[in-house]
């Protein structure tokens, strides 16, 4: 860089001149930097130059099928760098429209290649997420006039119908979040409202009731609670109450003004309207359970639990239990145990999980007998009483691993488990196999070097 900059400072302003020009008719980015940083043109003009400055560099790197490679990608998004650049210095000078029009110039071209790129490392979706960046942050300007901001939601609303944004929704929803941000409360949401109230109806004709449908009717509450009030937000709630994020926040206002016989019949519906998605039947579930733990009703309460049991859940187990008292809880335990057993659903961990918190040692020892392998696992909940037990079985998992490994790093597993069987109290029966498996394998260098640290 030095160098450079001694050799250019000697020279005279016609070389300097001269050489540039050359360089620009070698080197079209070239020439399309410096149109766009000495351009005494208008706005409207350098937003072209600043667009062909971006493509310019995008076709430098593109190979012969369009598409651009991973060593070649920061390079080929220097242009969309520089153009970003110049808007955030426009923003701060207080060009905010301008600013804009380079911002969504700088997304639109982003959005045009991304599908042809390798983009391992995120880099385009990290310009592209600057870009809404730098939209939010002009939205919450505060000094922006009425005719600046509706000029900035047209543009906004304009790009977001593009139909290169029709695979790309999340950054479809920004245009209209931030629109809504820029008219801050004014009748400049009519025209948002406006657009909302149109795709909401071009997805009804289609019967979309998918992710995108129920951003965009989220957004309308939101816009519809800040204008006509709460009341109007909860009548809009219940009208489109079969998207799921509406439905939760109809139950939680339920909680909140204490209706729960309203919010356990929302959770019903929507088990029943949502039976087929198990996530969403759980969520509903677990509101209906958390309305019968506040209005104590016991018997409906356990009955949930023990259903969320049976999928697995120990922490329900444990809830399900503080409604029993001791003398009761043994049976059920026990049925719970036997259920599992007679459905075959042993090898879930919630099984093992219930056999130590009953202390039931006898029944774990079996369960870890049909798979050695469990004794890593379970040993420490089974010694004193089973030690002999748990140390031959340690013998035959550690035997059965170093039969199976071949590289150092299978080695090092084997030891692992010696020295877990050390732990676990068998320190006698860990020398013992170490010896074993020094004789047995004795051309195996590398494992008997990693046996020697044990």
């Amino acid at each position: 860089y030095f160098k450079i900059k001694q050799l250019l400072s000697e020279r005279t302003k016609e070389e300097l001149v001269s050489l540039l020009v050359g360089v620009a008719l070698e080197y079209e980015e070239v020439r399309s930097r410096i149109e766009l940083s000495f351009h005494k043109g208008t706005e409207k003009d350098e937003l072209k130059k600043s667009e062909t400055l971006i493509k310019t560099y995008i076709g430098k790197y593109e190979d012969d099928f369009g598409y651009i490679h991973y060593g070649d990608l920061p390079d080929a998004v220097k242009g969309a760098e520089m153009v970003l650049n110049n808007a955030r210095c426009y923003f701060e000078t207080e060009k905010t429209q301008h600013a804009v029009d380079l911002t969504v110039c700088v997304l639109h071209e982003m959005i045009r290649i991304i599908e042809h790129v390798d983009d391992s490392d995120g880099l385009i979706e990290s310009i592209i997420s600057q870009c809404f960046e730098l939209l939010s942050n002009i939205a919450e300007k505060t000094t922006l006039s009425a005719m600046c901001r509706e000029r900035i939601i047209d543009k906004l609303l304009a790009e977001g119908e593009d139909p290169i944004y029709t695979e790309w929704t999340a950054w479809q929803l920004d245009f209209i979040r931030i629109s809504v941000k820029l008219a801050n409360g004014s009748k400049l949401l009519n025209k948002v409202e406006e657009r909302l109230t149109s795709l909401i109806c071009a997805g009804q004709k289609e019967n979309d009731g998918g992710f995108l449908m129920e951003q965009y009717h989220l957004i309308m509450l939101d816009i519809i609670q800040e204008n006509e009030g709460k009341e109007k937000a909860d009548e809009y709630v219940m009208r489109n109450i079969h998207f799921p994020r509406l439905r939760k926040k109809a139950i939680e206002d339920a909680f909140t003004r204490g209706n729960y016989e309203e919010a356990v019949r929302l959770t019903k519906d929507g088990e029943e309207h949502d039976g087929d998605n198990a996530r969403l039947k759980k969520q509903w579930l677990e509101y209906r359970y958390k309305a019968y733990k506040i209005t104590g009703e016991t018997d409906r309460l356990r009955e949930l639990a023990m259903s969320f049991v049976f999928d697995g859940s120990i922490d329900y187990y444990h809830e399900l239990k503080s409604t029993y008292e001791s003398s009761e809880w043994t049976g059920i335990y026990r049925g719970i145990i036997q259920t599992l057993e007679e459905n075959q659903k042993t090898e879930r961990p919630l099984y093992a999980e219930i056999l130590i918190e009953e202390g039931e040692k006898e029944k774990l020892l079996e369960f870890v007998k049909k798979n050695v392998s469990r004794v890593k696992l379970y040993y420490r909940y089974l010694i004193p009483e089973y030690s002999d037990v748990v140390f031959k079985m340690f013998c035959q998992y550690i035997e059965y691993c170093a039969e199976r490994a071949d590289s150092r790093n299978g080695y090092r597993d084997v030891c692992a488990i010696i020295r877990d069987l050390k732990k676990a109290g068998g320190r006698t029966q860990a020398n013992e196999i170490k010896e074993k498996l020094l004789k047995k394998y004795p051309r195996k260098t590398a494992f008997k070097d990693e046996l020697s640290k044990v």
